[in-house]
């Protein structure tokens, strides 16, 4: 469709060099093509962007991804902590119910 109306567009170029009085139909095919090269560089500049766009959701998300690994890996360093410190404070609290149940025993046999 385009090449032709670019072969068409020439044409009528042509008469108008030559001093030739344009018709309506001529009027409105010239004017069909200035429309259609608009919407074509329209369409080319919004494909560009589009393009520059996903590239920065693209490396948005990678970074997003990055960050949650990161997190992740903070996330169970934490709960690894927070383990061993249960299991330490249990232990402490293990040894000082013998020792109140020694205590205890101690007392009660007097």
């Amino acid at each position: 469709m385009h090449t032709i109306l670019v072969e068409v567009s020439k044409a009528i170029l042509e008469k108008v060099k030559e001093g030739k009085k344009l018709s309506v139909e001529e009027i409105m095919l010239l004017y069909l093509d200035m429309m259609y090269r608009k919407i074509d560089e329209l369409d080319k500049r919004l494909t560009t962007r589009i393009d520059e766009t996903n590239k920065r959701i693209d490396e948005t998300n990678k970074r997003i991804d990055s960050i949650h690994l990161e997190l992740s890996k903070k996330v169970d360093e934490v709960n690894k902590r927070i383990d061993s410190i249960h299991l330490e404070l249990s232990r402490k609290i293990d040894e000082t119910n013998k020792r109140i149940n020694r205590l205890y025993e101690l007392l009660t046999k007097s």
